[in-house]
């Protein structure tokens, strides 16, 4: 008599977490791809774009050392392009990178950056990073008194 095993619980989300792999790989691939075009053609604000990219992509995929380091590069390359916007992204990303290791000190100073510039900017993106502080009790407190208030208020 042959026994029959009931399939795992763990079974579907194997799976799904298989098949998020493979789109994240193939995601890498891509936006590496158009990592090294950038760099051909020597155009840093979109280099910075695509390293952003490939960090949240990495950190997704919970390689989070090598999301850290595509962040870190983007902050540089942001920088020396004065790309306001992808400097708050990369700063925003690394300060998720060390939420994700449970580094909850060394998130915030990245993390408050990144709101200071998308808040000067007048981003959408304030209002997530926002929510995220709140929820790790790293909400400075206030806003700063140079903020544009619109719908930040």
């Amino acid at each position: 008599m042959s026994q029959h095993r009931q399939p795992s619980r763990r079974s579907p989300r194997l799976a799904a977490i298989r098949q998020a792999t493979a789109e994240y790989t193939q995601a890498a691939e891509y936006l590496a791809a158009a990592l090294e075009l950038c760099r051909s053609v020597n155009d840093p604000s979109y280099e910075a774009v695509f390293l952003n990219d490939m960090g949240q992509v990495s950190l997704q995929s919970d390689a989070t050392q090598q999301a850290l380091s595509y962040h870190q590069q983007a902050r540089q390359v942001a920088a020396s392009a004065a790309a306001e916007y992808e400097q708050a992204r990369a700063l925003e990303g690394i300060g998720r990178c060390h939420l994700h290791n449970g580094q909850t000190d060394q998130a915030a100073a990245p993390l408050r950056e990144a709101l200071t510039i998308y808040h000067r900017l007048s981003s959408p993106a304030s209002t997530q990073l926002e929510r995220t502080l709140r929820e790790h009790d790293l909400w400075p407190g206030h806003i700063p008194a140079d903020t544009p208030r619109g719908h930040y208020a």
